[in-house]
C-alpha cells in the first residue's frame, strides 16, 4: 500500500491526500472525509483505543507523514453511503471496464481487486465487502446488490464489526439471531467430553489434557452448562452440543456474533 501511494503521486504529480480528495472524496461528494496528517485538527474525530491485557488504552502515537497508502483515512457511516453509491451505482469514479475487473473473484479466498466477492458469510445473497483495520479501529463494508442493503460498521476500539455487520444483515434477511448476553463459566462436566470430541463438518472438536479445544489447543471451550460452551477467545462465539433421544451427540449449534448454524457431526 505505501508502494501504490507513491504510484499514485508519480503517475499524478499531486501529493497522495490531495489527489484521493480532488478525485474520490469530492467527487463521491464525501464531505467528511480525508487523509489524517500530523497536524491537521479534524471536527468530532473519535478517538481510538486498543485494548490490551489490562483493558483499553490510548492509541499508540502513529506519523501520519510516513505511513502513507496503508491507512489513515477518516470517514463517517454517512459517507461510506455516498461512496458506496458512487462506486457501485455511478459511473464518475471508475469505468465499467474497472468495475468488472475489481468484481471478479480470482482466487479460492473469493477476492477481486480490493474487496472479496460472495464470502461464505454472504448467507445465500450476492455481497461484495471489504474489512479491515489498524491500531484502535476496525472497519467491515458490505454491499448486498441484488437487495440494495448497504451495511457499514466502524469501531474506535478494535470491537469486531467484521462480526457484528453479518448479524445485523442477518436481522434485515429474517434469519434467527440470538441478543449477546453476558456468559458466565460453570463447573465443568469432563466426563461428558469424549462424546462431544470429533469432526464437525469444517470444525474439529478436541480433548487436550482434559480440557475441551475447539480446532486446536490454542482456543478453549468454556462450559456455561453441561452442553454449551463459549470460546475463552470470544465469548460471544459459543457452541451448544445436540443429541438424539438416545443422548447421541450428532450435531453442534454454532453461533457467531448472534448467527446460528448446525454442523453435522461425521461418523
Amino acid at each position: 500500500y505505501f508502494l501504490l501511494a507513491r504510484i499514485i503521486e508519480q503517475v499524478s504529480g499531486e501529493k497522495y491526500a490531495d489527489y484521493l480528495q480532488k478525485h474520490l472524496f469530492s467527487v463521491a461528494d464525501m464531505r467528511n472525509s480525508g487523509v489524517t496528517t500530523n497536524d491537521a485538527i479534524i471536527p468530532q474525530k473519535a478517538s481510538s483505543y486498543c485494548r490490551t491485557a489490562q483493558g483499553y488504552v490510548n492509541n499508540p502515537y502513529i506519523n501520519w507523514e510516513v505511513n502513507i497508502g496503508h491507512d489513515g483515512i477518516y470517514s463517517t457511516v454517512e459517507d461510506l453511503y455516498r461512496w458506496n453509491k458512487a462506486l457501485f451505482q455511478g459511473r464518475k469514479l471508475i469505468s465499467e471496464a474497472s468495475k468488472t475487473k475489481m468484481f471478479t473473484p480470482y482466487n479460492d479466498q473469493h477476492f477481486g481487486y480490493g474487496l472479496i466477492i460472495n464470502p461464505p458469510y454472504n448467507q445465500g445473497h450476492q455481497l461484495i465487502a471489504h474489512d479491515g483495520g489498524f491500531f484502535g479501529v476496525m472497519t467491515s463494508f458490505n454491499w448486498f446488490s441484488q437487495d440494495n442493503l448497504f451495511i457499514v460498521v466502524l469501531s474506535n476500539n478494535q470491537s469486531p464489526s467484521y462480526l457484528i455487520a453479518p448479524a445485523l444483515a442477518g436481522i434485515v434477511f429474517g434469519k434467527p439471531v440470538t441478543l449477546p448476553y453476558h456468559h458466565v463459566q460453570v463447573p465443568a462436566n469432563t466426563q461428558l467430553y469424549d462424546d462431544y470430541v470429533g469432526k464437525y463438518e469444517n470444525i474439529n472438536i478436541l480433548k487436550i489434557n482434559g480440557k475441551l479445544c475447539y480446532n486446536d489447543e490454542e482456543i478453549q471451550l468454556l462450559p456455561e452448562s453441561d452442553k454449551k460452551f463459549f470460546r475463552a477467545d470470544n465469548p460471544d462465539r459459543t457452541i451448544e452440543f445436540l443429541s438424539d433421544k438416545k443422548g447421541r451427540v450428532h450435531s453442534l449449534l454454532l453461533t457467531n456474533a448472534g448467527l446460528q448454524v448446525v454442523k453435522r457431526k461425521g461418523k
